[in-house]
C-alpha cells in the first residue's frame, strides 16, 4: 500500500543505492589501477595477478562462507539471517546448511549463524561488503567471464 512512509523508505533506499554505486566505481578504479600495474606481456605477471585475486577470493570464502555460492542460496541465507527458516525468536535459529561446503574447512571465527544465534545486522553488512569486494576483484583481475558470473550469482 502506498503511503508517505513507503515513499520515505524508497528515498532512503535510493540514497543507499547511490552511495553503493559510487563506492563500487571507486573500488573498481582502485583495483583496476593496482592490477594494471602488475599486468603485462609476461606470464609471470599474469600468474601474480590471478594468484592475488585467487587469494582474495579464498580468504573471503573462508571468512564469509555464504559469499561463495549461488544466488538462491544466498538470498535464502540473507532473508533468514543465516537460519534455515525465518523465525522471530533467535533461540529457535537452526543454521542454514550451505550446499557444497565441507564443514571441516570452516574455522570457528568465520562469519556464520549458529544454533540459537542468527547473524546480526553488522554481520550481514560485512557479508555484503565481502561479496562486493569479490565481484570487484573478479572484474578487475581478468578472470575469464569477468564480473558477470559472480554478479549473476550474487
Amino acid at each position: 500500500e502506498f503511503s508517505i512512509g513507503a515513499l520515505g523508505f524508497a528515498i532512503v533506499i535510493g540514497f543507499v543505492g547511490s552511495i553503493a554505486g559510487h563506492l563500487w566505481v571507486g573500488l573498481v578504479k582502485l583495483l583496476h589501477h593496482a592490477f594494471s600495474c602488475l599486468q603485462g606481456e609476461s606470464n609471470l605477471r599474469a600468474a601474480i595477478v590471478t594468484s592475488c585475486a585467487g587469494a582474495v577470493h579464498g580468504i573471503m570464502g573462508i571468512a564469509f562462507p555464504a559469499a561463495l555460492f549461488w544466488s538462491q542460496d544466498q538470498l535464502q541465507f540473507a532473508l533468514t539471517r543465516g537460519c534455515a527458516t525465518w523465525t522471530l525468536e533467535p533461540s529457535q535459529c537452526e543454521p542454514f546448511e550451505l550446499p557444497y561446503l565441507y564443514g571441516g574447512m570452516i574455522p570457528a571465527w568465520s562469519m556464520r549463524a549458529s544454533s540459537g544465534k542468527p547473524l546480526t545486522g553488522p554481520s550481514m553488512l560485512a557479508l555484503s561488503g565481502a561479496k562486493f569486494l569479490m565481484i570487484a576483484v573478479s572484474e578487475t583481475s581478468g578472470y575469464v567471464g569477468g564480473f558477470i558470473y559472480p554478479l549473476a550469482f550474487a
